[in-house]
Formats: C-alpha cells, sequence, structure tokens
C-alpha cells in the first residue's frame, strides 16, 4: 500500500526558501533555472522569481534542475545539467 504524503504551500514556501539559501551562500555560479515537466515546473518558478534568475528549457551547466520529490533518485540521473534540487527526498 503507498501513502501519499502531502506538503502544505507553507512549507513549499519554506522549502524553496532552503534551498534558495544554499544556492546563494554555496553555488554563485548558478545563472538559471529549469523545472522538471510537472513536479518540478512549480518549484522552479518560485526559485527563480526569488532569485531574480531567468527560467530556460535548454539548461547549461551553471543551470539548476529542479524537481519536488526525489525517490528513486532516477529522475536526477536522466536529468540534464550538473546542479540539482529537490524539495523532499524520499529515503
Amino acid at each position: 500500500m503507498v501513502v501519499k504524503v502531502y506538503i502544505e504551500w507553507d512549507e513549499i514556501h519554506q522549502l524553496v526558501n532552503t534551498v534558495c539559501d544554499k544556492i546563494v551562500n554555496n553555488y554563485p555560479v548558478i545563472d538559471s533555472v529549469m523545472g522538471l515537466p510537472r513536479g518540478g515546473l512549480i518549484p522552479a518558478v518560485l526559485i527563480s522569481h526569488q532569485l531574480n534568475l531567468p527560467m530556460v528549457v535548454h539548461p547549461t551547466n551553471t543551470t539548476l534542475v529542479v524537481d519536488d520529490i526525489c525517490d528513486t533518485g532516477k529522475t536526477f540521473e536522466k536529468a540534464p545539467g550538473i546542479y540539482h534540487a529537490c524539495l523532499h527526498y524520499k529515503p
């Protein structure tokens, strides 16, 4: 039986703030954001707006690729780019 976990909007905003703080403090080279289709689009837009970074369709080596949840890690294995971030990691 699969148990779904729902994250409230307040928590999503807190998680986006955490990701943005880490980018500013640890990865200043990141200059654009790309959201993986479906789950990653909304957090990518929030990060893009908060950090005033452009959203791109074709990432470069300095693009942050965003997804909402990392479950098995297979999506990020196939994802383009060097820098990846997710809001929730399911162990």
